[in-house]
């Protein structure tokens, strides 16, 4: 809002009149009033004390210390019979350990082009993935950090970013520090009614976690959802990359349509408020891109997100029709009281010869200004422009292994599988959440008391997307594993968790308008309306309702103690899923495959490629020495979409031939793969036969308790 100024002069004059002394009397009181209400009403009292920057440094520290233990515990924790992780981290991390391998010293080693980056788990096709963060643990491995420090310290500071986003972005949306505190723990802590069942027995639960109450809830009982931090931020290391760039272009875009509107923005504090100009907008805008455009790499899952919620924003907040109506109306308001203000003052003789300015506001809905449909469509045309000109050479990887497998993008329930009914199959997974923002949808209209038309567009708006995504991901299967939906459906858990804090405090808050607990509520007009007065010309002062004053109080009480047992019942399923971490320690490696490891990243060329017949997540010729296989872990294929069956075929054929292979056709199949090195388990199933060994040529190089490795002479 643009501000002008009007001067006037005052005559010299020391006295003050009666009336002046009495309004800034009257404002001081007003400011007292206003004060003591928040420490008499009983939500007033708790925001009170949450309320404050120490609750925001606290935040963050208890967050650190918790995720260093947990990334501590998680990301191979040395122990004397090999390296340990939790629970769901013994899957993935392996993963991980293969791609940083390659980049240090395996097949993505040396100088070459991240486009001719290949798989390590397979003999041919390049990567797509997302794979940032795996390449700067490595650039922090090869400066001289440990392997586990290069996984460890980064995750925790990103973790503490993710926690500082989440709580700015709850803040914008509730506009109160508690609503930014509340939405980190529904994110963090999100689940469903999974509780129920630990309730049934909790002095036994407690003692033994067998289940984590999210997803496993009991030996026959699963629910179509993964713990935050059990399943995502501990195993999932892109996705510590890609979600600080998605709420960083989320709070661009709240910030963007609410300084649009002709709204200050605040950044640090109020002081620092103001309203950003044209060229504000479109720094906003152009940063918005940039952190669009470095998601493909960074977690792809997130980009997809923006790329669905961006253009939904856009629509919704166009702006059609002039909805600055009743801003003009209280700017008016404010003009005409200034104007009124100035007249008593020139009547006011006893003036001053000081400057007194008067403060006119302007309306800025002139089409030359800011919220002009044309410069609305501009400032989303560089958005999109610049986010895809960085973003697609990132995604061509990604389209060619799309184009290549018909099995991602697919209509495909997500409760299909479970057989059970849509509307109970969600309830049970993420009910608590779920429901609360649905009941934050009607928060916009006038019957709630929303009284800015701007909070009421911008709640609404806002948080359909959200939603509109959530019903997407139920119904599309983006790929072959239908639970990788739910890297989608924890950016819809960022607006649900958001909008949901926001029902909540304003259901405390209606507890404010029962409780009456002190006279700074009443007003001294209405102490003289009550008053009647007998003959001698005394007051006489009604006495009041007890009885009315006690059924208020009991229902304030009410209300704060269901807010705060449906925050609670948001968060419990979650929070025993955290808990329940301290029974889910595994062992990832023995010391025979660090040995192992260690060998074949000295003695053997950092582009070999090893063929085997186990079908082992966490072999050490990748996970600690990023050699290339010929075909991993079979869930890792399944899941990028991969054709892998003609080649697991071949493999056997390879290790131990059907009497219908000739000794050719096997050494063109060692040729096609370009095998240079076989590995074998004692416990294999399928072993190498003595035919193979004599007459391919096979040589045995290493040989531990259970691990044999042979080079391949012929392709030395």
């Amino acid at each position: 809002m643009h501000l002008t100024f009007k001067s006037h002069t005052k005559e010299n004059n020391d006295k003050i009149t009666e009336q002046e002394k009495e309004k800034k009397q009257k404002k001081k009181k007003n400011k007292e009033n206003e004060k003591n209400k928040n420490k008499i009403t009983l939500f007033g009292s708790i925001i009170n004390e949450i309320n404050k920057e120490t609750e925001y440094k606290i935040l963050l520290l208890v967050n650190g210390i918790l995720f260093y233990v947990l990334y501590s515990k998680s990301l191979l924790f040395p122990e004397n019979n090999g390296p340990h992780v939790l629970r769901n981290s013994y899957g993935d991390l392996p993963f991980h350990q293969t791609l940083i391998e390659s980049f240090l010293s395996g097949c993505n080693s040396g100088d070459i082009s991240y486009q001719d980056y290949s798989l390590p788990f397979y003999y041919k096709g390049k990567m797509a993935y997302p794979f940032f963060i795996d390449y700067y643990s490595a650039l922090l491995t090869s400066s001289g950090a440990s392997f586990r420090n290069g996984l460890l310290f980064p995750s925790v500071f990103l973790i503490m970013s993710i926690v500082s986003l989440f709580y700015s972005f709850g803040k914008r949306i509730c506009s109160k520090r508690i609503g930014g505190f509340m939405t980190c723990f529904l994110v963090i802590l999100s689940g469903g009614v999974g509780f129920i069942y630990f309730l049934k027995d909790p002095i036994n639960n407690l003692t033994n976690f067998k289940f984590d109450y999210v997803y496993k809830i009991a030996p026959n009982l699963e629910y179509f959802w993964f713990g935050f931090v059990d399943a995502t931020i501990l195993p999932q290391r892109s996705a510590l990359l890609g979600y600080p760039l998605l709420l960083g272009v989320l709070s661009i875009f709240w910030d963007f349509f609410k300084s649009f509107r002709g709204y200050p923005i605040t950044f640090f504090k109020k002081k620092d408020s103001k309203l950003l100009s044209k060229i504000d907008l479109f720094k906003l805008m152009a940063l918005a891109s940039l952190l669009t455009g470095l998601c493909p790499l960074s977690h792809i899952h997130s980009y997809a997100s923006i790329a669905f919620l961006a253009p939904l924003f856009a629509l919704f907040h166009f702006p059609f029709i002039n909805n600055n109506k009743n801003k003009n109306k209280n700017n008016n308001k404010n003009i005409n009281k200034n104007k009124n203000i100035n007249k008593d003052k020139n009547k006011n003789k006893n003036n001053t010869n000081q400057n007194i300015y008067e403060i006119e506001t302007v309306d800025l809905n002139d089409n030359n200004q800011t919220k002009s449909k044309k410069i609305y469509f501009l400032y989303w045309l560089l958005f999109a422009i610049l986010a895809n000109v960085i973003a697609f050479p990132q995604l061509l990887s990604y389209l060619n292994r799309v184009e290549e497998n018909p099995k991602f993008i697919q209509y495909h329930p997500v409760w299909k599988n479970k057989n059970v009914n849509p509307i109970k199959f969600l309830f049970r997974s993420l009910g608590p959440l779920l429901s609360i923002y649905l009941l934050s949808l009607p928060l916009p209209f006038k019957f709630f008391r929303v009284k800015s038309f701007y909070n009421r567009i911008s709640h609404l708006f806002f948080s359909l997307p959200f939603l509109l995504l959530f019903i997407l991901t139920c119904f599309i299967k983006f790929q072959p594993w239908y639970y990788d939906n739910i890297k989608f459906m924890n950016v819809s858990i960022f607006g649900f968790a958001a909008f949901g804090s926001k029902f909540i405090i304003w259901l405390a808050q209606l507890s404010d308008n029962f409780y009456i607990g002190n006279s700074v509520h009443q007003n001294t007009k209405t102490n003289k309306k009550n008053e009647n007065y007998n003959k001698n010309g005394n007051a006489i002062v009604k006495k009041k309702n007890k009885n009315n004053n006690s059924v208020k109080l009991i229902i304030a009480i009410f209300l704060t103690v269901v807010s705060i047992l449906i925050f609670l019942t948001c968060i419990a399923s979650g929070l025993l899923s955290v808990i329940g971490l301290k029974d889910a320690y595994h062992k990832l490696n023995s010391p025979i495959d660090l040995h192992a490891g260690n060998f074949i990243r000295q003695y053997t060329p950092p582009n070999a490629t090893f063929l085997s017949y186990a079908n082992s997540h966490n072999i050490a010729y990748g996970s600690y020495a990023g050699r290339k296989a010929v075909a991993g872990y079979d869930g890792w294929l399944w899941s990028h979409g991969i054709d892998y069956f003609q080649t697991k075929n071949d493999i056997k054929q390879m290790i131990d031939p059907s009497p219908n292979y000739s000794m050719e056709q096997i050494r063109q199949l060692y040729q096609k793969y370009n095998v240079t090195h076989v590995w074998q388990y004692d416990f294999d199933t399928v072993k190498i036969s003595n035919t193979i060994i004599q007459n391919i040529g096979l040589r045995l190089i290493y040989h531990n308790q259970h691990i044999k490795i042979y080079e391949y002479l012929n392709n030395i």
